[in-house]
């Protein structure tokens, strides 16, 4: 069941979503297996993506509920390996 959000104030729900995006998209920083401190500035910009994906999700999830933004996050992630198994097809 979502969360109501009658209680929480506009300036916290906002930072809410923020908070929620920002920790989602560092979270999949770890999908970059050659994470160093040197190529850490391009995982920063390379997480983008991800953050925004983050914000879809986290107010999706507040305004919705927590199935609703797992089944989306399950969808994308199903869309992109298809695409990357599609494009992978016959390569060696």
């Amino acid at each position: 069941h979502a969360i109501s959000l009658y209680f929480i104030p506009k300036q916290k729900y906002i930072l809410l979503i923020i908070v929620n995006s920002v920790l989602f998209g560092l979270i999949h920083m770890l999908n970059f297996a050659s994470l160093s401190n040197e190529n850490i500035i391009i995982a920063l910009v390379n997480i983008i993506p991800q953050i925004l994906a983050g914000f879809f999700l986290a107010n999706l999830k507040y305004k919705k509920g927590f199935t609703y933004s797992v089944f989306l996050h399950i969808t994308l992630n199903s869309i992109v390996f298809l695409i990357n198994l599609a494009m992978s097809y016959g390569q060696k």
